[in-house]
C-alpha cells in the first residue's frame, strides 16, 4: 500500500482523542500568542499540531511535524512592531503550499 502524504487544517471534532491530549484554548492563550503543542500517533504516522496565532489552529499531517521549528516575522498589535517568533514546521510547509491549492481550486471551478 502506498503512503499518503497529506497536510492540512482539521476541525477539533474530527480528532477527539488528540484534543484530550492537547492543552485547551484557554491555557494556550495564557501561555503566549505563538505557543504550540503536538501529539503524534504512532512513530512517523499522523502528527496533530495546535498552534495559537490569532486564534487556535489545528493541523494534521502524515509528513510534517512541529519540529524542526523555524522563525518568521509577525506583527504584534500590543507592541506595535514586528516580532521574530518560532513557528512549527507544519505551519511553514502548509503556508508555502496553500497558494497552489487555492489556484488549483480556482481553475477547477472555472471549468
Amino acid at each position: 500500500m502506498d503512503k499518503v502524504n497529506l497536510t492540512g487544517t482539521v476541525m477539533k471534532n474530527r480528532i477527539p482523542k488528540a484534543m484530550q491530549k492537547l492543552p485547551s484554548d484557554k491555557i494556550m492563550k495564557q501561555q503566549d500568542r505563538w505557543s504550540s503543542a503536538s501529539v503524534v500517533r504512532g512513530v512517523g504516522k499522523l502528527n496533530v499540531v495546535k498552534w495559537f496565532d490569532n486564534k487556535p489552529v489545528l493541523m494534521l499531517s502524515a509528513v510534517h511535524a512541529k519540529e524542526p521549528e523555524d522563525t518568521c516575522q509577525r506583527w504584534s498589535k500590543k507592541d506595535k512592531c514586528y516580532l521574530t517568533i518560532r513557528r512549527p514546521n507544519i505551519v511553514q510547509e502548509y503556508n508555502a503550499k496553500m497558494g497552489g491549492v487555492d489556484l488549483s481550486d480556482r481553475m477547477m471551478s472555472s471549468l
